[in-house]
């Protein structure tokens, strides 16, 4: 329930929840998950996490693991992810 003047979201990491109910108000299977909300001016990084950067997602895991070429995938990327 959401009260008067306070926002949905805050800035940062919030918890979501997806609750899949039955007729009669049964819970079928509940979901968390975070959602991060960041100020407009902040720098951020997307990438999938299997350690490849790449401009074309489909030919990053086409030469990986298709072809094997491992020219993709960068030494560090988990610790670059790790670190703050």
């Amino acid at each position: 329930i959401q009260q008067p003047n306070k926002p949905i979201l805050n800035y940062g990491r919030n918890l979501i929840r997806y609750t899949l109910l039955h007729k009669g108000g049964v819970v079928l299977a509940t979901a968390e998950a975070h959602l991060y909300l960041w100020s407009a001016c902040d720098s951020v990084i997307v990438s999938d996490v299997d350690g490849t950067v790449t401009k074309s997602d489909v030919r990053g895991v086409f030469d990986t693991v298709l072809q094997e070429k491992f020219q993709h995938i960068h030494h560090g990327i988990c610790k670059f992810y790790h670190e703050p």
